[in-house]
């Protein structure tokens, strides 16, 4: 019987072993599900006024702390994205608009995404934010 499916082994690793620990992805295993994204999987336009800090929240309502991923376009209209995750972070003071991570501001818990942006910068700024928020409650 064919062994079919999709497999991508670690560096050094066969796609025919039969050991789960030698793939990064095999199709016959579980795998972490995206439990939620931006509406359409368009980024989220956020505007944050000149000289101010403003809070982005994401229900999700999961009822767990799932993962999560964020990409940010936090110089507007680049096309360059910060992408990170949010628990635990670390706040980024290399641009004017920047978003902050870290115990009290960007947190994610069993029911919301919160995303903290500041803009050093005089003049409002919209950036473009796009996630992903990865849980399974398994069965």
């Amino acid at each position: 019987m064919a062994d079919h499916g999709v497999k991508v082994s670690l560096p050094g690793k066969s796609v025919f072993s039969t050991v789960p620990e030698d793939f990064v992805f095999h199709s016959k295993y579980g795998s972490v599900k995206i439990a939620q994204e931006p509406p359409n999987k368009a980024p989220v336009d956020v505007t944050v006024a000149g000289s101010t800090t403003t809070d982005t929240t994401i229900a999700h309502n999961l009822g767990f702390i799932p993962l999560c991923l964020i990409f940010a376009e936090r110089t507007p209209s680049s096309g360059r994205y910060y992408f990170g995750s949010v628990y635990p972070g670390v706040e980024d003071r290399t641009t004017p608009l920047r978003v902050i991570a870290g115990v009290g501001s960007t947190y994610l818990d069993a029911t919301n995404l919160v995303i903290k942006f500041t803009n050093d910068k005089s003049s409002s700024q919209t950036i473009k934010l796009y996630y992903f928020i990865f849980g399974d409650a398994g069965s």
